[in-house]
């Protein structure tokens, strides 16, 4: 039987974008190592201040992988049947790998360095027998969810066939097991990757046509957003620079959805 050939996510390269005379000079590092978290210098590149008003309290907490709980707990069988409902890594490198570089420019909800490294440390930490966190699995499983339903075919009939399942089904499984965990994760629990998760499962709904639905995941999404504090300009939650930013981000996203 014909392996799928795939791509992997790689973690270990980066891309150092450098602007020449023109503006249109792109150059990639080579053996640089992509942290997954982008600093305040990152942002001010493109133009972005932080708010004079709300800058980070002190004591904040340091960034850490979205993908990994700071304390062991019991893993809940909404949390255990998705990580089983995740297909084996080589897929899931395709699909992960197909949705960075094909579909997530569209919306931009994700990243992508810090997705990328968040990815690598779930695969790290389910390896090593670490805590995972529900968000970031649910949003691992619609980002799958999405990638499969827009596949080439040649790839999509290789995945068909080495997983023995159509592909619209599988997509199909991927974002209901995604659905039954993110409802197991209580409101605001789940940060800014549960609303990341959330808004998947609304383009997920669009893409198949299903707008009620993808109206109804959109209310969800929104709301989570609100519980985090993300409609306000100036938050009190203590983040770091870069996660205010793509709060920021997610709820432009969010409320040009709901226009």
């Amino acid at each position: 039987m014909p392996r799928l050939s795939y791509f992997t996510v790689d973690t270990r390269r980066a891309i150092d974008v450098s602007l020449s005379d023109n503006g249109q000079s792109l150059t990639e590092a080579p053996g640089s190592v992509v942290s997954g978290i982008a600093t305040g210098d990152d942002f001010r590149m493109l133009g972005y201040l932080p708010d004079s008003d709300d800058q980070l309290a002190n004591g904040a907490e340091q960034s850490q992988s979205a993908a990994l709980s700071p304390s062991q707990g019991l893993v809940s069988p909404e949390l255990e049947k998705a990580i089983r409902t995740i297909p084996p890594k080589p897929y899931t490198d395709t699909l992960v790998q197909y949705f960075l570089s094909e579909m997530n420019d569209q919306y931009y909800c994700l990243y992508p360095p810090t997705f990328s490294h968040d990815y690598a440390t779930w695969w790290s930490g389910k390896a090593n027998g670490q805590s995972l966190t529900p968000a970031f699995t649910a949003l691992l499983l619609h980002v799958c969810a999405c990638a499969v339903l827009y596949l080439d075919v040649e790839t999509r009939q290789q995945l068909e066939s080495d997983l023995g399942e159509n592909y619209a089904s599988l997509s199909e499984q991927y974002h209901r097991t995604a659905k039954q965990l993110s409802n197991a994760i209580g409101p605001g629990k789940g940060g800014l990757t549960q609303v990341q998760q959330l808004f998947l499962g609304a383009i997920w709904y669009k893409t198949e046509a299903l707008f009620v639905e993808s109206w109804h995941a959109l209310g969800a999404a929104i709301h989570e957003a609100q519980e985090l504090g993300m409609h306000r300009s100036s938050s009190k939650a203590k983040v770091s620079e870069f996660e205010r930013e793509m709060r920021r981000r997610i709820w432009c996203l969010l409320y040009t959805w709901d226009w």
